[in-house]
């Protein structure tokens, strides 16, 4: 049983991976550096504790998470206290540090806690609160994530070719209510990490499409290829990054692509995406042949014929 002094200011608050401690908040104390966010294991502070922290929370834009916000939390401090800051995108959670509850008393990878847009009692995980973005969202369960906007059709469809390309990609569906389902691809022993609070270059503005396949070889040029194909412009290190090992830490490599809700940005076939395409297939030529098989694939199976016209394109610069 959890108890009000679990709110109590003078007990230290443990940022924890799962049932391993990684850092003393309260004190600054890094407690394991293996198990810290990315952004905190080149500097661990406040700071970059309150970076990361920030990076995981609602959006003031996200109604589903201000409307839950509003009427059960009302301030942050509360939302943090009263649901560990749990996430359902990876295993972080704060606990205080005289507190007995685990792990798998207050992950909803474990506990169905809440029905994602209404359901909430204290002491449980919403992970609607701590799921970054823009757009409207929040967790149906443990699989399913709703987006409203209007882009179902288009993250259906480059979510479909993607795979066909043979790129990881998260599943997306239209939803009964108009909405998109993206498909969670976390699990209790794999989480996601945003690029830009990785230890990386990501971290700041200053990088550039070299600097993604230096950091995620052919993964990373596929990604740049068909978000050129597709046209999509939002590319930033807040919807890609990385798979890490929810037991050690440890990296496992690029995480499945996933927000394709801008693409279409254009619908000409000659614009800046699709010139910097042609370039870095030039640069990286030992993987034209890669290249023009995703090409040849978004040629002959799209839907939308934008999707046709620009892959065609680039094919025939390669030429």
């Amino acid at each position: 049983m959890i108890d009000d002094s679990t709110t109590d200011d003078s007990v230290d608050k443990i940022l924890m991976l799962k049932n391993m401690p990684a850092y003393n908040i309260s004190r600054d104390i890094v407690l394991n550096h293996d198990l810290l966010p990315g952004i905190m294991r080149k500097h661990a502070s406040t700071d970059t504790y309150a970076a990361w922290s920030n990076s995981r929370y609602f959006n003031s834009s996200n109604a589903s998470a201000r409307s839950l916000f509003g009427s059960a939390f009302r301030q942050r401090k509360r939302a943090d206290d009263w649901s560990f800051a749990l996430g359902l995108s990876d295993c972080y959670w704060i606990k205080p540090d005289n507190s007995d509850v685990n792990f798998e008393d207050v992950s909803t990878y474990y506990q169905p806690f809440w029905s994602g847009n209404g359901g909430y009692s204290k002491y449980t995980a919403v992970p609607t609160v701590y799921t970054d973005g823009f757009l409207s969202k929040y967790w149906v369960d443990s699989q399913w994530l709703s987006k409203s906007g209007e882009s179902v059709a288009k993250e259906i469809e480059c979510s479909r070719l993607a795979k066909l390309c043979g790129i990881k990609a998260a599943e997306v569906t239209a939803g009964k209510k108009g909405d998109i389902l993206v498909k969670n691809f976390t699990n209790s022993d794999i989480m996601f990490e945003q690029a830009i609070v990785s230890d990386s270059v990501f971290r700041s503005d200053n990088w550039d499409d070299d600097d993604i396949i230096r950091e995620f070889g052919l993964s990373g040029f596929k990604m740049l290829l068909v978000d050129a194909v597709f046209a999509n412009g939002d590319r930033h290190a807040g919807n890609f990054g990385y798979l890490r090992d929810a037991n050690t830490g440890g990296y496992l490599g690029m995480a499945p692509l996933f927000d394709w809700n801008h693409a279409l940005d254009t619908t000409g076939t000659n614009d800046i995406l699709i010139r910097d395409a042609v370039r870095m297939v030039h640069k990286y030529e030992e993987w034209l042949a890669v290249a023009k098989k995703i090409l040849s694939v978004i040629s002959v199976n799209s839907k939308e014929q934008v999707y046709k016209d620009r892959a065609s394109f680039v094919s025939f610069a390669l030429q």
